[in-house]
């Protein structure tokens, strides 16, 4: 199958729990939703089987066997194409993970039943489809725009995202201050700063 892809890339993740860990990048094109203070470019550059991605995944991280890098699939929004050929394939030489909006949950849960990628749900609105997504999520990742839609995704989040700090909040601007003050009054929540971008990194 072919996918619509923006870009691959090896780099280190600057987001969330694994932040700081090398990682190779699908940004796949296109997505369901138009955020206002999104900042991403998802653009169709070029389309690539699940073969080729590898490949190139594999060219540009060079894996070893003893540890087996992480591979990023994420978007725009990678879940409005159809994935499943492609998270197994890159489970062949990869630790997979999605990163999503989580507006599919019933793609996602399908999708867990066949293979234990690691999930991230970065929910941009506050409804049932990603409240479902949220419940299944390793981690998750909230976009800081408006504090009491910060509590009303507190009554969602599973405890025990809390309890292993796998929560985040994540500023949508260089104004980091009201994220870090909600964060010193709010201590369950972590806060995930963009460092690739704070550090020049791709």
């Amino acid at each position: 199958m072919l996918y619509s892809v923006n870009e691959i890339f090896y780099s280190i993740q600057g987001e969330g729990y694994w932040a700081g860990t090398p990682a190779v990048f699908i940004r796949l094109a296109g997505c369901n939703l138009q955020c206002a203070f999104c900042d991403t470019d998802f653009s169709v550059k070029q389309h690539l089987d699940e073969e080729e991605l590898l490949a190139e995944g594999i060219h540009l991280s060079k894996p070893d066997k003893v540890y087996s890098p992480i591979c990023v699939v994420t978007g725009g929004e990678p879940t409005t194409q159809s994935i499943d050929g492609l998270v197994g394939c890159l489970f062949t030489s990869f630790y997979v993970q999605i990163e999503t909006n989580g507006t599919q949950p019933g793609y996602l849960k399908d999708l867990r039943h066949q293979y234990p990628f690691w999930l991230t749900v970065s929910p941009k609105h506050f409804d049932r489809e990603e409240e479902d997504s949220v419940k299944m999520a390793n981690e998750v990742k909230i976009v800081f725009e408006n504090p009491s839609t910060i509590k009303l995704w507190e009554k969602i989040i599973p405890s025990k995202l809390f309890l292993k700090r796998r929560a985040f909040i994540q500023p949508c601007s260089e104004d980091y201050g009201p994220a870090i003050e909600y964060v010193k009054k709010n201590p369950q929540w972590r806060l995930s700063v963009q460092i690739h971008k704070c550090i020049g990194a791709r």
